[in-house]
């Protein structure tokens, strides 16, 4: 409803704020081949994501109610879903211990010859949450050092491996990405090709991205070419590229991150009025 909302405000301040004139108004419904390229989740919390997202296309529309404002420029007022299908791939952890997860202090250990107290304990515990999987191994006791100098390496209950995976479904619980935008555009124009003409235009506006129900700031660019059909009648064939923003998806206590990029070829047909 908020989303009905906003378009028929956009629409209503962009009706009342010019005057109109004969076929200077328009209005375009377009269809689209969608590419989410960059639909690629990252995460710099030390979670280990096995998997990948493949298979991201999908389709989407638009429709746009527009004004001629001079010669060669037009704004217009748009809203537009494009519906990109996610096939996420899992697969298992590696097994055995991340070195790279090991404490300072147990990567010291490990480079030197000595021995341990006779009463040193270790524990291995595994969690789960969330679908992510945590492995810790915590260790009580004494590293002596056979080198002359260094001092002995005392560990009380300390955590010396800690090491958290997930697949990437944990993440991924929804089978395709909606990304729902109301935008103004602005567009240029441009003329002395007879029935042809090429454009170029950008917009701003808002995203609403249905992974976490999150809306951003977002914009786009388009470049295209229109043909003129009849006076009232014409389509188009473009491109549009779209950054909805990033999307922050909460697991366990884990964020990954994830951007919403998208590449499309629009075909449209507009009719002036």
């Amino acid at each position: 409803m908020n989303k009905i909302l906003c378009l028929t405000g956009l629409v209503f301040l962009f009706n009342s704020s010019v005057a109109f004139a004969d076929k200077d108004t328009y209005f375009n419904l377009s269809g689209m081949v969608v590419n989410s390229a960059s639909l690629d989740p990252s995460t710099d919390e030390g979670l280990r994501l096995d998997g990948g997202v493949t298979d991201k296309s999908g389709f989407g529309f638009s429709m746009a109610l527009g004004k001629k404002l001079f010669k060669n420029f037009r704004v217009e007022a748009q809203y537009a879903r494009r519906d990109v299908s996610i096939n996420v791939k899992d697969k298992d952890p590696v097994a055995g211990l991340n070195l790279a997860k090991l404490s300072d202090k147990a990567k010291k250990m490990l480079g030197a010859e000595g021995q341990w107290s006779s009463d040193t304990t270790t524990q291995r515990n595994t969690k789960r949450n969330e679908g992510i999987t945590t492995s810790t191994v915590t260790l009580s006791g004494t590293f002596d050092p056979t080198k002359a100098g260094e001092k002995n390496l005392v560990f009380e209950d300390e955590v010396v491996y800690k090491d958290s995976f997930a697949p990437m479904s944990a993440f991924f619980d929804e089978d395709n990405l909606v990304v729902q935008t109301i935008m103004a555009n602005g567009y240029y124009d441009f003329s002395g090709l007879d029935d042809l003409t090429p454009y170029f235009g950008a917009g701003i506006g808002i995203g609403f991205i249905n992974l976490e129900d999150e809306s951003n700031f977002a914009y786009q660019l388009m470049a295209g070419v229109s043909y003129s059909i009849t006076d009232s009648i014409s389509s188009n064939v473009g491109y549009t590229f779209l950054d909805a923003g990033d999307v922050d998806i909460d697991r366990g206590g884990f964020q990954v991150e994830t951007e919403t990029k998208s590449h499309s070829i629009d075909l449209g047909i507009t009719y002036s009025f």
